[in-house]
């Protein structure tokens, strides 16, 4: 059985500011960590421009700076490898 959580105000802050600035992406998870990232959020977006577009936004909103990097699942991988 799943148990729901009450979000913390920080989570609540940070899907508050997405929300606002995501450029139609989907957040997919969000993560706390430790060492030289604090946080890492993973968003889908509809391409490239719109993950540039949300994360000058974001950095203008917060006042954090932000990394973002392109992905694929392994399935999309394998076919780009393949020449799928």
């Amino acid at each position: 059985m799943t148990q729901l959580q009450t979000p913390t105000s920080a989570q609540l802050k940070l899907r508050g500011a997405l929300q606002k600035q995501l450029a139609g992406g989907k957040v997919e998870a969000g993560y706390a960590l430790l060492g030289e990232t604090d946080v890492v959020v993973i968003v889908d977006f509809p391409g490239v421009k719109e993950a540039m577009k949300a994360s000058v936004e974001l950095t203008k909103l917060l006042g954090i700076s932000f990394t973002t990097a392109p992905a694929v699942t392994m399935e999309e991988f394998d076919e780009l490898i393949e020449g799928g």
